[in-house]
């Protein structure tokens, strides 16, 4: 696997841990606005956290691993950017839906929130997937 499909799996688990918990214990609708945002901008701060620990054992575990992007890497990671593009304005098309259905803020936010987690897992997933079978 090269080194971007490395950093594109370790992102994959990264997202995956910090939004998981996220959305596990997520702030009901009842909840108000500040709690959310502490809840949002905590688990930004333990993302970062996590990638440059993520980054550090990968540049420790394979020094050569890290080398200019040929152009299939390039292809690949145009090709995954566009899955989660096509993801994230599929979802975004279900917004006038939140209007119509009168939601709060808050439910508003974590709906948000979740379209744009899933639209980066599979914007990572997919340049894992290609990196692996080579495409």
């Amino acid at each position: 696997m090269s080194y971007k499909g490395k950093a594109a799996a370790a992102a994959l688990a990264a997202l995956t841990m910090v939004y998981g918990a996220y959305f596990w214990g997520a702030p009901g609708a009842g909840a108000g606005g500040m709690a959310v945002l502490t809840h949002m901008a905590s688990t930004v701060i333990q993302l970062v956290v996590l990638m440059v620990v993520f980054s550090i054992i990968m540049a420790i575990a394979d020094k050569q691993a890290i080398h200019l992007a040929d152009e299939r890497d390039a292809l690949n990671a145009a090709r995954a950017a566009r899955n989660g593009y096509y993801t994230l304005l599929s979802c975004i098309w279900c917004a006038p839906i939140l209007v119509l259905a009168d939601a709060s803020a808050v439910v508003t936010a974590n709906l948000i929130l979740g379209w744009i987690v899933l639209a980066e897992l599979v914007h990572f997933g997919s340049q894992v997937v290609y990196d692996l079978r080579g495409a």
